[in-house]
């Protein structure tokens, strides 16, 4: 049983003052001066003897254990603790995903397995719940204390640690961490990772290239696919193998172009081939993946669809897809935009667009952030994010949070609150949040 800090507080007093009141004259070991993260407490003797026949208790004095407490960042005991407080899987998720980013890299391999384990990333064989959660109770226990009454249900403040910008002036976080350095090229980044013990951020210059950062590593690209045509999209987790998301234009016999949809293992290898995801007259905009499925936003002539492709490039039948929005006449804005489903798959967001022309030749009027359910297809939210010939470049969505970067301006919003927030940024191309779409739940 854990000792709450501040009853912990009170042992330690406690057994001070009884030391000092019971035995004057033993002085020598009252110099021997602990560093001041540790504790010590009382541990009564266990032996099984038969009890003395008096009733005086024996003067046997208490064995003391030195317990050390790490002082833990109050970020990182904001995710532990609301992970203890949480009351359904998707707030457990969530505070889950914010203490791993909070811890950072780099960081013991017990910890990262542990927090791998829990959310859902390692099979059960590798690490159980069980010895997942002492792990980060061992961890963090004496440091954090027991969530108090304010963390049952408390996620309402504004997550942006894990938000990752990439444009012109390089890779980096939204807190100003540099993760690549700008390249003469233009870098283009569109997908991240958080796997145990190191960050990966898959990256396109004309091809696509992968970085990592792991303790006692050197940052080093290595390419996996150079291809002018492809176009990366996001992650898959599947046996123990990571794989990005790729779609690549080829010409046919005759000439004719079609778009497949590829999955290339990060650590090499050859790519596998799910299907063709569009022609002459539709083509895949947007790929994201959860739950055996991936989610496509469709573009085609006069109109925009959002679709449920499986694995084996055969369109699922998904309650509330397809979502189908027509276009204006004469106008190239798309009305259904950049779809991603949540990591857990129960949820997805897109941009809904009212197309018209606009006072700059930029054809918006509206834009609004969507999120609606998978399993029955129901809306749950509609907030209005944009406003005329306000273009958005990207869209990122953890079944929480959801970031959309236009020029300049992030806008950051909390779906369960609603809350939106925008956060002036020069130079943004995307933005995503630190492992987006590794995250399979049970």
């Amino acid at each position: 049983m854990r000792i709450p800090l501040p009853a912990l507080g009170l042992l330690v007093v406690a057994a001070s003052c009884t030391g000092a009141s019971s035995s004057s004259s033993s002085s020598s070991s009252s110099d021997v001066s602990l560093p001041p993260t540790s504790v010590e407490l009382p541990i009564a003797d266990t032996t099984t003897t038969a009890p003395p026949t008096t009733s005086t208790p024996p003067s046997t004095p208490a064995t003391t254990v030195p317990i050390t407490v790490v002082p833990v960042e109050a970020a990182v005991c904001d995710g532990y603790l609301d992970y203890l407080a949480a009351f359904d899987r998707d707030h457990e998720v969530d505070a889950l995903r914010r203490l791993d980013i909070a811890l950072g890299f780099p960081r013991s391999t017990n910890t990262s397995r542990a927090l791998a384990a829990l959310r859902g990333r390692l099979p059960a064989s590798t690490v159980s719940v069980a010895e997942a959660r002492a792990t980060l109770e061992n961890d963090y226990g004496p440091g954090c204390g027991e969530p108090g009454p304010g963390h049952a249900g408390r996620y309402d403040r504004l997550f942006t640690e894990g938000v990752i910008v990439s444009g012109p002036e390089g890779v980096r976080l939204l807190s100003g961490t540099e993760l690549i350095r700008e390249d003469p090229a233009g870098a283009y980044v569109d997908t991240y990772s958080s796997r145990e013990g190191g960050l990966v951020a898959l990256e396109q210059i004309g091809g696509l290239e992968i970085i990592e950062y792991r303790e006692g590593t050197e940052d080093v690209p290595r390419d996996l696919v150079l291809d002018v045509d492809l176009r990366l999209h996001g992650t898959v987790p599947g046996d123990g193998v990571e794989y990005a998301i790729v779609t690549t234009w080829e010409a046919g016999a005759f000439g004719e172009e079609t778009q497949f949809l590829d999955l290339f293992p990060v650590k090499g290898g050859d790519p596998t081939r799910v299907g063709v995801v569009g022609t002459a007259t539709a083509a895949a905009e947007t790929v994201s993946y959860a739950d055996g499925y991936f989610l496509v936003t469709e573009s085609f002539v006069g109109g925009s669809t959002i679709y449920a492709l499986g694995l084996d490039g055969e369109r699922r039948e998904v309650p509330g897809l397809p979502l189908l929005g027509e276009g204006a006449s004469g106008v190239s804005a798309l009305p259904l935009q950049r779809a991603r489903v949540a990591p857990g798959g129960n949820t997805f967001a897109y941009l809904r667009v009212t197309p018209g022309v606009g006072a700059g030749g930029v054809d918006v009027v509206e834009t609004e952030l969507v999120v609606q359910r998978l399993d029955d297809g129901v809306e749950e939210l509609s907030i209005k994010i944009g406003g005329r010939d306000e273009i958005f470049v990207s869209l990122d969505f953890d079944g929480h949070w959801a970031i959309a970067a236009r020029m300049g301006t992030l806008v950051v919003i909390d779906t369960w609150g609603p809350q939106l927030v925008e956060l002036s940024v020069a130079n943004v191309g995307s933005a995503r949040f630190l492992d987006n779409g590794l995250l399979v739940g049970p």
